[in-house]
């Protein structure tokens, strides 16, 4: 949808929460402060959902500097667990010192564990085995793995979720704020962003690394070296995403064409029309001779 578009819906609808991943915010932002200041106090915006990415100081402050009081709160899901736990700067707090964010789930929906940092992707093992690896005390950072207590059909059980997180009780003034009943079931996740040993984030979208080496391994792309650089413009506000290849130039009418393969990375890492401005495609030649 165009911005334009997205802003006339916005006030024909009057509505007061929006949601969705961090850099789509900050792009909805970044129009709306181009609007005359009339037309941007119509909107009647008053919290903002953001998901799949951290959202940085940056872009919080910028958010805060158009939209004035706006209560900006995350929520953490996947497509593995649904979503699963909310942060609301109300009752979590927030610290733009911080790389982390809190974040309460219900122990009734959702099981969590934390591995050591030293654990490397082997298969997890059941608790009722004797060789499982035990998990760190609550505090101290690891490796988040979930098991869903409401997925039956299809279980998810001791999944690596690919985030670093450490586990804490529920804070006493958080505990007074919320029925009684309801506050025993709840715990705080403290997330410290994904692990950059398997995978990387760029515009709401998860990459794990044997993902993009199986894909760069193709013999049709004939890619003989490659990079993948994330880098955050001078402003703070948006995450770029640069890919860099340097292919063979055998021609023997095996290899894609070079259109058809920037077609085919695009695809991958879902470069659209809204956010291919964020995102280079370089092709290295080589410095050799012969």
């Amino acid at each position: 949808m165009e911005m334009e578009a997205l802003v006339d819906a916005l006030n024909q609808y009057r509505v007061n929460v929006v949601a969705g991943d961090a850099g789509q915010l900050v792009q909805l932002v970044r129009y709306l402060d181009t609007l005359p200041v009339n037309q941007r106090a119509s909107l009647q915006i008053r919290k903002m959902i953001y998901t799949s990415e951290p959202m940085t100081p940056a872009q919080r402050k910028f958010i805060t500097s158009v939209l004035g009081g706006v209560t900006i709160c995350s929520m953490i899901g996947s497509a593995e667990a649904g979503p699963w736990a909310v942060s609301n700067p109300l009752l979590t707090g927030y610290n733009p010192e911080s790389p982390s964010a809190d974040f309460i789930y219900d122990t009734r929906a959702m099981l969590l564990e934390v591995l050591p940092l030293s654990y490397q992707g082997s298969e997890v093992k059941s608790n009722c085995h004797d060789g499982c690896i035990a998990g760190v005390p609550d505090g101290e950072k690891g490796t988040l793995l979930q098991t869903s207590l409401q997925r039956l059909r299809n279980p998810l059980v001791r999944y690596v979720c690919g985030d670093v997180a450490s586990l804490h009780p529920l804070p006493a003034e958080v505990r007074a704020r919320l029925p009684a009943e309801e506050a025993e079931h709840y715990r705080i996740v403290r997330i410290y962003g994904r692990d950059k040993r398997i995978s990387f984030d760029w515009y709401g979208e998860y990459f794990e690394f044997e993902t993009v080496q199986a894909l760069m391994r193709q013999a049709s792309w004939g890619i003989l070296q490659w990079q993948v650089i994330l880098w955050t413009k001078p402003e703070g506000l948006d995450k770029c995403l640069e890919v860099r290849l340097l292919r063979s130039t055998a021609s023997d009418g095996a290899l894609l064409s070079e259109e058809d393969l920037i077609k085919e990375v695009k695809h991958f890492f879902m470069v659209f029309d809204f956010n291919e401005s964020l995102f280079q495609l370089k092709w290295v030649r080589s410095q050799c001779n012969g």
